[in-house]
C-alpha cells in the first residue's frame, strides 16, 4: 500500500510501471500510418537485420554486461558494448511490420524535438506468425556517464527526483513543469516514463533544440520521454482527470494533479 503523506498518497515504485490492461485503455489513438523517412536498412548494425541482436546475445553471456531497468515482461534493458558504451535496448517479440515502424517514427520525433533518447538502431527478423515480426529498439542510454553536451551530473526517473533538491530551484520548477507537459503526451503517462538529466556543458558542444532545455550557468537541465510504444497520448482522457480522492491507488501514477503534487513534494518547491 501507498504512504499518505501532505494529504496525497505515493504510490510504491514497484506499481510505477506499465499495467498491459491500462495500456490497452490509454492507447487508443494510434499515430497515422506513414512511410518513415528512411529507410529501414539504414538502422541496422553492420547492413545485417539481425545485427544487434547477434550483439545482444553475445552480450548476455556476460551477465554483467545487461541491467534490467523495469517495465512490462517487454521492459528496457541497458547493455555495455565491447567498446564500453552503454546502450539501451528495448525488445518485442511479436509485432506487425506496421507497429514497428510506429514505434520508430515516435522515437524519431521526440529525439528531433529533443525530448527523447537518440535512436541508434533497430533488428528486424521473422517472428513466430508470418505476419509478425521480432524487433529490437536501441537507444541512447540517457544514464550513461557523458553525452552529446558533456557530463552527467545527475539523472533519474520521475520517483527519484529528491535528488534534484540542491539544485537551483529556477531549474526545478522548470523540471516540473516541463515533465508534467511532456507526461501529457506519452501513452502511458505514469513517473517512471519520464527521465531528467543535469548535464556540465562542455564548452565546444552544440546546444539542444530550443526550448528543450533550461541553462544554469554551465549546467542544463533536460526532460526526456521513455518507452516508445507507437501510440499518441490522449491529456484529457477522463482516467487523468478524476478527483484524488476517488481515484484508485494503483491509478493514481496516472492522475495529472497526483503527478503535481508528487513532483512539488519530491522536488522539495
Amino acid at each position: 500500500m501507498g504512504q499518505l503523506l501532505a494529504g496525497f498518497v505515493i504510490v510504491p515504485v514497484a506499481q510505477a510501471q506499465c499495467d498491459p490492461t491500462l495500456f490497452l485503455l490509454l492507447g487508443r489513438n494510434v499515430v497515422p500510418q506513414r512511410l518513415l523517412p528512411e529507410s529501414l536498412e539504414k538502422l541496422y548494425l553492420n547492413d545485417r537485420p539481425s545485427g544487434w541482436t547477434e550483439v545482444i546475445q553475445r552480450a548476455k553471456q556476460d551477465p554483467k554486461a545487461i541491467e534490467e531497468l523495469g517495465g512490462n515482461k517487454e521492459g528496457a534493458q541497458s547493455l555495455l558494448l565491447a567498446d564500453g558504451t552503454s546502450v539501451v535496448f528495448k525488445e518485442f517479440s511479436s509485432l506487425s511490420l506496421s507497429d514497428c515502424q510506429k514505434i520508430i517514427h515516435q522515437l524519431q520525433n521526440w529525439e528531433r524535438q529533443g525530448i527523447g533518447p537518440g535512436l541508434l538502431g533497430i533488428s528486424i527478423e521473422n517472428g513466430p506468425d508470418p505476419k509478425e515480426k521480432r524487433f529490437t529498439l536501441v537507444m541512447e542510454n540517457l544514464f550513461a556517464g557523458k553525452n552529446r553536451y558533456g557530463k552527467n551530473l545527475i539523472s533519474g526517473d520521475g520517483v527519484d527526483l529528491r535528488r534534484l533538491r540542491q539544485e537551483p530551484k529556477e531549474a526545478r520548477v522548470w523540471l516540473k513543469d516541463k515533465m508534467l507537459s511532456l507526461l501529457a503526451t506519452h501513452p502511458d503517462p505514469h513517473p517512471k516514463n519520464i527521465v531528467y538529466r543535469v548535464t556540465q556543458l562542455n564548452d565546444k558542444a552544440p546546444k539542444p533544440p530550443q526550448g528543450s532545455f533550461f541553462q544554469w550557468g554551465d549546467k542544463i537541465y533536460q526532460a526526456f520521454l521513455v518507452d516508445p510504444t507507437g501510440p499518441e497520448g490522449d491529456p484529457e482522457h477522463p482516467l487523468f482527470h478524476t478527483e484524488i480522492e476517488k481515484t484508485p491507488q494503483p491509478l493514481l501514477q496516472y492522475n495529472h494533479k497526483w503527478k503535481a503534487l508528487f513532483f512539488i513534494k519530491e522536488l522539495g518547491l
